[in-house]
């Protein structure tokens, strides 16, 4: 795979660029709304690698995770390892009302129902037609019972949530071992085109929502550490510390604030990944 220039330059001292060569080990997310993971375990579809985040999460070498009926009952979601951080840093509890701003494909809004087991209120809401089609249709396959599935555009999403979910659309540069385009289309603007809507999406968060987690599959620190400063400078808000058992990457900036956020670096295991949790007062107007 060829990179641009500046893409080595910017990110060459931070990881192994060769890792987008190599194929992201896939992982699954056993659905305890139909099954406990010891259960799952005594099936012996497939080989389990235990991920360390994650009681419910686990590595595997089998390639075709859909081929088995197994997946087709929901018995589990095949999910990305580092994909599963942002419901567990969320914390949901029962009888919560739980906004997932940007739900689609349903890997993260199932992970909470099942926390929430199928309790409290979910909004699972998407902007895409066709992305809210195959949201519905995995909810149904994971049992999912406590949602409401919504169609618009995330800062147009009204309500009071206890906590709000924005895993927001960005530039996707953390896939690249998995979506090779975004490389040829990466330019040094890239990151500041998709931080608009974000800082939107997150606005509207902020002010539904009393605790907010904000990722992206971003490595682009325009998207990231840049858009969590811009809502600590414009909101009565201060950050949460990420606690999970990860190998953490350097946190894009100088404010000592951010040290609580979360950035992974690709690897063999894991795409590349930042979350943000948000503890809210009061909305500057």
């Amino acid at each position: 795979m060829e990179l641009k220039k500046d893409f080595v330059e910017k990110y060459e001292d931070y990881f192994d660029l060769k890792v987008f060569e190599k194929n992201i080990r896939k992982s699954v997310r056993v659905n305890s709304l139909k099954i406990s993971v010891n259960e799952f375990k005594q099936l012996k579809l497939f080989d389990l690698e235990r991920i360390p985040w994650c009681d419910e999460g686990f590595w595997t070498n089998e390639v075709n995770l859909g081929k088995f009926q197994e997946h087709e009952e929901g018995f589990y979601f095949v999910q990305g390892s580092v994909e599963m951080i942002p419901a567990l840093v969320l914390n949901v509890k029962l009888h919560e009302h739980v906004l997932d701003m940007c739900a689609s494909p349903g890997g993260k809004s199932s992970q909470m129902a099942a926390y929430m087991k199928n309790e409290g209120v979910l909004v699972c809401n998407d902007v895409n037609a066709l992305k809210v089609n195959t949201l519905i249709k995995n909810l149904q396959r994971m049992g999912v019972k406590n949602n409401i599935v919504t169609q618009m555009k995330g800062w147009d999403v009204k309500g009071e949530f206890d906590k709000v979910l924005v895993d927001a659309p960005c530039s996707g540069t953390g896939v690249i071992s998995k979506n090779p385009d975004v490389a040829r289309m990466w330019n040094a603007k890239t990151g500041k085109r998709f931080s608009v809507d974000q800082k939107k999406l997150l606005k509207r968060a902020l002010e539904v929502g009393k605790e907010v987690v904000y990722s992206t599959c971003s490595l682009e620190k325009e998207e990231n550490e840049d858009v969590v400063e811009w809502a600590l400078n414009n909101f009565d808000v201060k950050l949460g510390e990420v606690k999970i058992n990860v190998k953490r990457g350097e946190i894009l900036s100088d404010n000592k604030e951010l040290k609580n956020c979360l950035r992974v670096w690709p690897s063999e295991k894991n795409v590349g990944f930042f979350v943000a949790k948000f503890l809210k007062g009061k909305i500057n107007k």
